[in-house]
C-alpha cells in the first residue's frame, strides 16, 4: 500500500478533527475491484473491512490509534478508504498507516486538531453546492431548480423561514458518536455559527446525527431577510476554524428555480462581464479553460516605512500600471477552482479560508502566446505593456508608468495576436477615482468591533470593493483567511462585520532583539464595474477593465 493523502471528508483539505470522518487516497490501499461498505454504527477497527485497516501512532508517543472503518473502494483508477478518528485521540502530528491484508504502507504524516468543520458537498469534492436538505424529514435536497428526484429526494430552491441541515463533520470530540449515538448539541461548546453571505447565524441544532459515527448535522432556519439567488455562500465556524465555502440556491416562496442576483463586475451600464454557469459547467466538462486578462492598474499604497521596521511611520505612494496575462489551466481540481470561489452579494462580506487556496495542487498552468506587445492609448498617451518570457512563462507589462497615466477617460486597448490568441480591441471606460476618505482609521483593526469605510467620488453604477487578509505564523505553520466585501458606490460607507473580520487571526507579533515587530495584513478598498469582456480566438473568456484602488497595511488585533 502506498498513501498519496490523507484528508478530511468533507472539505477534502489536510488535517483531521478529533471524532470526525476522514479519507485516505492512494493505491493498494484494498483488494482490488472492491467496493464495500460497513453497516453504521457498528464500524470496525482491528478486524478492519476485507482485511483492511489503518492505524495513528502519535509522533510524541503513546498508544497505536485505531481508526473506525467505514468504507474502502478501488475501482477504475480510484483506490480510497473513508474512516472516522476516534474521539479520544489527543491533537499533535501523528503517523498514519494503511494495513492491506498483513502488507503495511509507510508512514504518512497528518495532524489531529479539536476542531475543523466540513460541509458536504453535491460534488463530493469539498466545493459548490451543499449537499444540505430541506425540511425536517430530509424530503428534498437544495439545488438551483425542481429537476425532478436524485434518489429518493426532491430538488429545489429554499425559502425564507424554512429549515435547512447541512451534513459534514469535523465539529469536535464526541465519545458517545463513535459508537453510534450522540452528546446533543455542540453550538455552545464549540462556538459553532453558520455563516450566511458574511452573516452569523446560530444554529437550532449543531452536532452528531445519531446512528452515524463522525457525521454532524447543522440545522438552521433561513432569514426571512435573506438575499435570493443561486449562489448564496455558506460556512460554518467552529473553535474559530471555518469550513470550506460552498453555496445553496434561495428563492421567493413557491418558486420552483433560483433567479441569479446581480453580482456586480459589470460596466456602468450594469452589464455583467462574469461568465455564465453554462459556460463554466462547460469549461469543467472539457477540462481546459483558456483565460485572459488585461488591466489598466493605479494603486495607492499606504504602508509603513519599510526603512523603518518598528513601523511607526508611513508612506503613502500612488503607481500607474498596464499588464496583461493569458494562460489555459487544465487538470483534475479545475472543477474546485472554478467552483470554489464565492462572490458574495451587494451588500454582502465572504470568507476564503488559507487552506482552501491550497488545494489546487492537480493543475497544470500553461501561459500562452498573444503577441509581441499590448497597446493602450488613452488621454496621457500611449503605453505599451511588452511581452516578456522570463522562466518560460509570458507576461505583458508596461514598466514604470507615470502615476498619473490611468485616470478618468476612455482608454483604448488593442493586441495584435500571436501564436495562441488570436487579435482584439475593445473601449475601456475609466471613471472617476474613489477616494477612501477614512484610512486612518484601518490602521490598527480591532476585529471584534467591525471596521467602518467611508468613500467619495467612483463612477455612477459602479461597486466598490473591500478585500483584505490577515495570517498568522506559527513556526513552519501558516493559517489565515482573506475576506472580500461589495458595496454599491452610492452608498458611500460600509461597514465590515465583527463576524466577518472575526474569522480572520490576529496579525503575529514577533519579539526579536527586543523589539516586537508585527507581520501586517492587507486591507484594500476600490471599484469594481468598469470592465469588458472580449471576444479573441484561443480564448474562452477574456476581460479588459482597469483595477484602481488603495491599499494599507493594518494590523488586525
Amino acid at each position: 500500500p502506498a498513501i498519496t493523502a490523507v484528508l478530511d471528508g468533507a472539505a477534502y483539505t489536510n488535517d483531521i478533527a478529533q471524532g470526525s470522518v476522514f479519507v485516505v487516497k492512494g493505491t493498494g490501499l484494498s483488494p482490488a475491484n472492491t467496493i464495500t461498505q460497513a453497516t453504521a454504527p457498528t464500524y470496525p477497527t482491528t478486524a478492519g473491512i476485507g482485511g483492511v485497516r489503518i492505524t495513528l501512532t502519535a509522533v510524541s508517543g503513546g498508544a497505536v490509534v485505531n481508526a473506525y472503518m467505514v468504507y474502502i473502494y478501488n475501482s477504475g483508477s480510484v483506490n480510497q478508504l473513508a474512516a472516522v478518528l476516534p474521539s479520544n485521540a489527543t491533537t499533535g502530528a501523528y503517523d498514519l498507516r494503511v494495513i492491506n491484508n498483513g502488507s503495511t504502507s509507510a508512514a504518512f504524516r497528518t495532524n489531529v486538531i479539536v476542531r475543523k468543520p466540513g460541509i458536504v458537498t453535491a460534488s463530493s469534492d469539498g466545493a459548490g453546492i451543499a449537499q444540505a436538505t430541506i425540511g425536517a424529514d430530509f424530503g428534498a435536497l437544495i439545488r438551483t431548480s425542481n429537476t425532478g428526484k436524485i434518489g429518493a429526494f426532491n430538488t429545489r430552491p429554499v425559502y425564507p423561514g424554512e429549515r435547512v441541515d447541512f451534513w459534514g463533520t469535523g465539529l469536535g470530540a464526541d465519545l458517545a458518536s463513535d459508537t453510534g449515538g450522540s452528546s446533543g448539541d455542540l453550538t455552545a461548546a464549540g462556538a459553532i455559527r453558520v455563516v450566511l453571505n458574511g452573516v452569523d447565524i446560530v444554529p437550532a441544532y449543531a452536532g452528531r446525527s445519531p446512528g452515524y459515527p463522525g457525521l454532524d448535522e447543522i440545522v438552521i432556519i433561513i432569514p426571512s431577510n435573506v438575499v435570493l439567488d443561486c449562489t448564496v455562500s455558506v460556512q460554518i465556524r467552529a473553535g474559530g476554524v471555518l469550513s470550506n465555502a460552498v453555496t445553496i440556491a434561495t428563492a421567493a416562496q413557491g418558486a420552483s428555480q433560483c433567479t441569479p442576483a446581480n453580482n456586480g463586475g459589470g460596466g456602468g451600464g450594469g452589464s455583467s462581464i462574469n461568465p455564465t454557469q453554462s459556460e463554466v459547467n462547460g469549461w469543467i466538462s472539457s477540462g481546459s479553460y483558456r483565460a485572459g486578462s488585461v488591466t489598466l492598474g493605479k494603486v495607492t499604497a499606504i504602508a509603513t516605512d519599510p526603512t523603518n521596521f518598528l513601523g511607526t511611520t508611513w508612506v503613502t505612494t500612488t503607481t500607474s500600471s498596464f499588464s496583461g496575462s493569458f494562460s489555459r489551466i487544465s487538470g483534475v481540481d479545475l472543477s474546485n477552482l472554478l467552483s470554489t470561489f464565492v462572490t458574495p452579494n451587494i451588500g454582502q462580506c465572504a470568507v476564503i479560508p488559507y487552506g482552501q487556496l491550497l488545494q489546487y495542487a492537480n493543475l497544470t498552468v500553461t501561459t500562452l502566446d498573444a503577441g509581441a506587445s499590448l497597446t493602450s492609448v488613452g488621454p496621457p498617451g500611449t503605453a505599451i505593456a511588452a511581452k516578456s518570457t522570463a522562466g518560460g512563462q509570458i507576461s505583458y507589462d508596461a514598466g514604470n508608468l507615470a502615476a498619473t497615466y490611468v485616470g478618468a477617460g476612455r482608454y483604448s486597448i488593442t493586441g495584435p495576436g500571436g501564436a495562441n490568441v488570436g487579435p482584439f480591441s475593445a473601449n475601456l471606460d475609466v471613471g472617476t477615482p474613489l477616494v477612501w476618505t477614512n484610512t486612518d482609521a484601518a490602521k490598527t483593526i480591532t476585529r471584534s468591533s467591525g471596521l467602518n469605510v467611508t468613500w467619495t467620488g467612483g463612477s455612477s453604477g459602479s461597486i466598490v470593493t473591500i478585500t483584505g487578509a490577515s495570517f498568522s505564523l506559527n513556526g513552519a505553520s501558516v493559517s489565515g483567511s482573506t475576506f472580500i466585501c461589495l458595496a454599491n458606490r452610492s452608498a458611500g460607507q460600509f461597514t465590515v462585520p465583527a463576524s466577518v473580520l472575526n474569522q480572520l487571526p490576529p496579525s503575529s507579533v514577533i519579539s526579536a532583539g527586543g523589539f516586537s515587530i508585527v507581520t501586517r495584513g492587507t486591507l484594500a478598498v476600490g471599484l469594481s464595474g468598469n470592465g469588458v469582456r472580449v471576444n479573441a480566438s484561443g480564448l474562452d473568456y477574456l476581460t479588459i477593465s482597469d483595477n484602481t484602488l488603495t491599499s494599507i497595511t493594518p494590523q488586525y488585533q
